[in-house]
């Protein structure tokens, strides 16, 4: 086997080197392991949920707020509509009446298949993750 990195000085070559290489990566990470040390992953959401006083903890929960709230004030969700996956974000600044910045928000798009086979925006929703709020941008 034979890796040359472009740009790079490493350089390994056969599988006895390979197998030193992989050697001294578990000796190195073994010890974390046992220690508890490795660093620990996370996602976006993750992140911006592990606070206090979060009333939507997931997606699935915003989305389903925000279908309600979208066939209440739609009266009814056509077949021809989908939406997105709920995504979380931190605002930027102050919206009245809503949120504060610095408050957490998910956010949903609503959209529809025309005849032509094209998807069409038609609303797009944010909840509040600490209240569960609702608001339209349009």
């Amino acid at each position: 086997m034979r890796c040359d990195m472009t740009g790079s000085n490493l350089k390994i070559s056969g599988w006895r080197t390979m197998k030193l290489l992989i050697f001294g990566l578990l000796l190195l990470y073994i010890p974390m392991l046992a220690a508890g040390s490795l660093p620990v992953m996370f996602t976006q959401e993750e992140l911006l949920i592990n606070s206090t006083g979060v009333m939507v903890k997931d997606a699935k929960h915003a989305l389903r707020i925000v279908l309600e709230a979208y066939h209440q004030k739609k009266s009814g969700f056509s077949a021809m509509e989908g939406y997105t996956r709920p995504i979380l974000f931190q605002l930027g600044s102050e919206i009245k009446g809503f949120a504060q910045d610095g408050d957490k928000v998910w956010e949903v798009r609503i959209t529809s298949l025309t005849k032509d086979g094209c998807r069409t925006l038609r609303a797009i929703v944010w909840v509040h993750a600490q209240t569960g709020r609702t608001y339209f941008l349009f």
